[in-house]
């Protein structure tokens, strides 16, 4: 069974270049831009991946990340951020987040 990746980002230009990018690169991808309805959004069977932005209006990633681990404890959540500090990371990581990028994510996928 293909599973997909969740994109969790309040910018919805940065949901269309990773989409974008997910998409040439053969995964299926979806978008939420409420992170509110993420939670919703993530299907036991067919979410594989979550990629969760640190800071959106109302509920955080860090707390989305606490919630989604809560809920799907086996499903990676990977934090995107443009305010990538060590402290951030840390925070992340100790919450059980499966890595952290910045935003000015490079894409390192064989050509």
């Amino acid at each position: 069974m293909r599973r997909e990746i969740l994109i969790v980002d309040d910018d919805k230009s940065v949901c269309e270049s990773l989409s974008d990018l997910l998409q040439g690169k053969g995964y299926d991808v979806s978008v939420v831009t409420d992170p509110a309805a993420a939670i919703a959004a993530i299907d036991p069977l067919h979410t594989g991946l979550a990629l969760v932005d640190l800071r959106m209006p109302g509920i955080g990633g860090i707390e989305l990340l606490q919630m989604t681990i809560s809920r799907q404890p086996d499903l990676p959540v990977v934090i995107i951020t443009g305010f990538a500090i060590v402290d951030t990371a840390l925070t992340a990581m100790k919450y059980g987040a499966a890595d952290i990028f910045t935003k000015s994510i490079k894409p390192r996928f064989p050509k």
